[in-house]
């Protein structure tokens, strides 16, 4: 936070307002996401988000003002607010009950990577708290998202279950289908996974 200050100058406020909106921003998108994963399905706002993330966590790193800079570490937030949640609903929608409730406190384990990465970033960029290259370290932890977001665009298909609520039930059988073959090594078993479609 020094860094910062000492770039973009220092007032009153300066440390509070940039905190508040990064948390504003997360509990702006903790509460819209809900609605938008629920009209256009999970996977769409599940990559725009990502996507979001990594374009303003770029962004920040290049803000020439602290206002700038305020409103991309706000548009960070949302971002991070509305994958937090949409994340665990994923990860819920397509795990056997049996494992849920394991895999999505095990997804909690990102977070303390994710700070693990970051301080090892900090470590090679950053001299002490108050010199080094701080834009540089930002702009280092765009890469996680962005590899995300491309590797996601690829892979990811639309829940099953959102799929099927919606109507779309060629398209939910068809990604059990993919998950079937995936994870299940008996052909038999598959088939009987989806016969039950005619059931």
């Amino acid at each position: 936070m020094k860094m910062i200050q000492t770039e973009f100058g220092s007032f009153e406020g300066f440390e509070q307002i940039l905190v508040s909106m990064l948390f504003f921003g997360m509990l702006i998108g903790s509460l819209i996401v809900g609605q938008i994963a629920d009209r256009i399905g999970r996977r769409p706002p599940f990559l725009i988000f990502n996507l979001q993330l990594c374009i303003f966590n770029g962004w920040s790193a290049s803000a020439s003002s602290y206002w700038e800079f305020v409103f991309t570490t706000f548009c960070v937030g949302l971002a991070i607010g509305a994958l937090v949640p949409l994340s665990k609903v994923i990860l819920a929608e397509i795990t056997p009950v049996k494992y849920r409730g394991r895999l999505v406190t095990l997804m909690g384990t990102a977070f303390a990577f994710g700070e693990l990465v970051a301080a090892v970033v900090a470590w090679f960029m950053l001299d002490n708290l108050n010199e080094g290259n701080w834009r540089g370290a930002v702009a280092w932890l765009c890469i996680p998202a962005a590899v995300s977001c491309v590797y996601l665009y690829f892979v990811m298909d639309e829940c099953s279950r959102f799929d099927y609520l919606n109507g779309k039930e060629e398209e939910a059988w068809e990604t059990l289908g993919i998950m079937a073959k995936d994870n299940v090594e008996d052909e038999e078993k598959i088939k009987d996974i989806l016969t039950e479609k005619a059931k």
